[in-house]
């Protein structure tokens, strides 16, 4: 088993594993377990930044980052119907993925899914993931299907890049593909 908890970097702040694993914490007194899969590409980028960024994302980037996570696993709880997700994350280095280095991180789960032309986006969507994410010029698409489950594929350009400019990947798609790892 991996060690997921580094030291925290010069400046104190944790990276975004150390975050997770707060949020996985909190989620789990609910009642929620979270399988993560960091991608070991994405380890080795994080660990050659020449800048000092952890995880290659700003920190504000990085809150974002945290807060859209922990809001998509909630929904997770309150409407999956199941008590385990998967998470994924994963860098993009050379911006092959968009034209922008980024980070990606994608939350999973295998639950009832819903059909997102009948249902609309609620709050926590549209407001704390989606408004949150292109704040600090991410992205944040929700793919789903009933039966199936339900993915959040959050993006956020590294350190360094503005953002918002490159057409990101709309992120699985679950009427063809319903496992997105």
């Amino acid at each position: 088993r991996r060690q997921l908890s580094r030291p925290a970097g010069a400046g104190g702040t944790p990276g975004l594993i150390e975050g997770l694993v707060g949020v996985f914490a909190e989620l789990a007194r609910d009642g929620l377990r979270v399988r993560l899969d960091a991608v070991d590409s994405s380890v080795a980028y994080h660990a050659r930044r020449p800048d000092g960024e952890r995880d290659g994302v700003t920190a504000r980037r990085r809150a974002a980052l945290l807060a859209a996570t922990r809001e998509a696993l909630r929904n997770v709880l309150k409407h999956s119907g199941v008590a385990e997700a998967l998470l994924r994350v994963e860098a993009d280095a050379d911006g092959a993925a968009a034209g922008v280095p980024g980070l990606t991180v994608t939350v999973r789960d295998f639950g009832v899914g819903f059909d997102p032309a009948v249902h609309r986006p609620g709050f926590g969507l549209s407001e704390s993931v989606t408004a949150r994410m292109a704040e600090v010029g991410g992205t944040a698409t929700v793919r789903a299907r009933p039966g199936h489950g339900t993915a959040v594929v959050l993006w956020v350009p590294a350190a360094g890049s503005a953002g918002g400019r490159a057409v990101r990947p709309a992120g699985p798609n679950l009427s063809q593909d319903p496992d997105p790892f």
